[in-house]
């Protein structure tokens, strides 16, 4: 009909329309020539509406095939109209087309006032959890330091807010964020020995609710439960939610989750990244150093420190934060091997020295740097690194060096002065180097362990061993 009887601009809209159709059933061939199309009746027009939409249109086709180029360029041509003339709505809005375009005109700071002037009028959902350029409402650090803002403004409790919330922010976050139980939580928060209203918990347990969920094997009693909802209305108020939908901490059928489309955390971010990263070293098909060390660099760069490091020391914080240490420590380890074994000992080395920053008393990840610096023939560097292990493990842990444990320092010193004054094969020298520090440490588990309290202790020699004398017989005592 538009076609038939309708004029430029419906001929226009009716071309937009089928453009978007085709791209969305897979015939991408097609859907250009649909949009040329568009763009030829919206140039016959003098308003810069049907070039906006169709500028939007080329960029979201581009962006689906991976030409972040024509996407750029598209894209900064409609955001600068629709900044000029204020366009937040057209003829087929797609809230989350429009969504992953705020987020890749965010991402290469294309017209970003616009970009958030949308999202906050459209209320757009975030297409990712790991957009740290997305305005966020609430933006919660806790790796390294626990920080809290909320509409741009930093929240802290010494602004004559109670501890609480707070607590009970963090220990939602460390269960998990979704699909918590409210008993797990009471449980945590308010342990069988904590004190709620002057009272200890167990006597409070005289009088129970029904279960929180069904199947639940745990109830909770009145006050522990009254003592949560207390705390949650509180930590509702300083996020600024309001109960809605659009709240920040939900409860449904028991369960409790943060909304991931209003609230940031860097946390997520980081298992995001190390998902990702696991992902390409359990490829069947290795990719590419470099591909490899982008995600590897974004995660040193969201990882800032240990998981609630200066806060409370509950069980599940415990939990996570040696675990997710332990996740980080291994992916950069393994990276480093990987990029070791690929000839990019520089790249390697750098990611050895974050992973012991990271976790320092990991004896392995200082015998991996110091073969990796080896192999460059860096043997000056592999001995400060083993002097640093040395000290690093005698400070920490109380341990004492051995005799034997010269052994990698004397082997090291000299391969250095061996390379000092005649040239000898690099690459055949560090394997011999690597063997030898091998064989030393296979000595080094033969010999006598140092014990908590002082240097190894030999077994005492007894001597020749002694007749043992009889007793008299007692037969003729009276």
């Amino acid at each position: 009909i538009a076609s038939r009887y309708g004029g430029p601009h419906q001929r226009a809209l009716d071309s937009l329309a089928l453009a978007q159709a085709l791209h969305a059933s897979g015939r991408a061939d097609d859907a250009w020539v649909a949009l040329e199309i568009a763009r030829g009746f919206g140039d016959l027009l003098q308003g810069e509406v049907i070039g906006y939409q169709a500028d939007l249109c080329e960029a979201t086709f581009a962006l689906a095939a991976g030409d972040e180029g024509r996407c750029a360029s598209a894209l900064e041509r409609a955001f600068t109209v629709g900044a000029r003339q204020d366009y937040l709505n057209h003829q087929h809005f797609f809230p989350a087309e429009m969504a992953r375009l705020c987020a890749f005109a965010l991402e290469h700071h294309i017209v970003p006032d616009f970009a958030r002037r949308l999202i906050g009028v459209r209320r757009l959902r975030p297409p990712r959890i790991d957009l740290a350029d997305w305005p966020w409402p609430v933006r919660i650090h806790t790796l390294g330091r626990f920080s809290l803002t909320v509409a741009g403004q930093p929240i802290s409790a010494t602004d004559g807010l109670q501890q609480r919330p707070f607590e009970l922010l963090r220990v939602l976050i460390a269960l998990g964020g979704r699909a918590i139980r409210i008993s797990e939580v009471i449980g945590e928060m308010w342990p069988a020995d904590a004190t709620i209203g002057g009272e200890r918990r167990a006597a409070a347990r005289r009088s129970r609710r029904p279960p929180l969920v069904v199947g639940e094997a745990a109830a909770v009693g009145r006050r522990e439960r009254g003592a949560f909802d207390s705390t949650l209305s509180r930590l509702r108020r300083i996020l600024g939610g309001d109960g809605e939908p659009d709240d920040l901490v939900l409860v449904e059928d028991g369960l409790l989750r943060l909304n991931s489309d209003l609230c940031w955390v860097d946390l997520w971010c980081c298992q995001r990244l190390l998902g990702n990263v696991r992902a390409l070293l359990d490829a069947p098909d290795p990719p590419p150093a470099r591909e490899l060390l982008a995600p590897a660099r974004e995660l040193l760069r969201h990882y800032h420190g240990d998981f609630l490091a200066r806060e409370a020391a509950l069980p599940c914080i415990t939990r996570l934060r040696d675990d997710l240490r332990q996740q980080v420590v291994s992916a950069l380890a393994d990276v480093a091997g990987v990029l070791c074994r690929r000839s990019l000992h520089d790249e390697a080395a750098k990611l050895y020295e974050r992973a012991t920053a990271i976790d320092p008393c990991r004896e392995r990840l200082y015998r991996e740097w110091i073969i990796c610096l080896q192999q460059q023939g860096e043997f000056a560097e592999g001995l400060r690194v083993y002097q640093r292990c040395r000290e690093v493990l005698a400070d920490r842990l109380g341990s004492d060096r051995s005799g034997s444990a010269h052994a990698p320092e004397s082997v090291c010193q000299h391969r250095r002065a061996r390379l000092t004054h005649s040239p000898v094969d690099r690459q055949g020298d560090c394997s011999d180097l690597a063997h030898r520090d091998v064989g030393c440490r296979l000595r080094a588990r033969s010999s006598p362990r140092p014990t908590p309290f002082g240097p190894p202790r030999s077994a005492p020699s007894r001597g020749p061993r002694k007749a043992l004398r009889r007793p008299p017989c007692m037969l003729h005592v009276r």
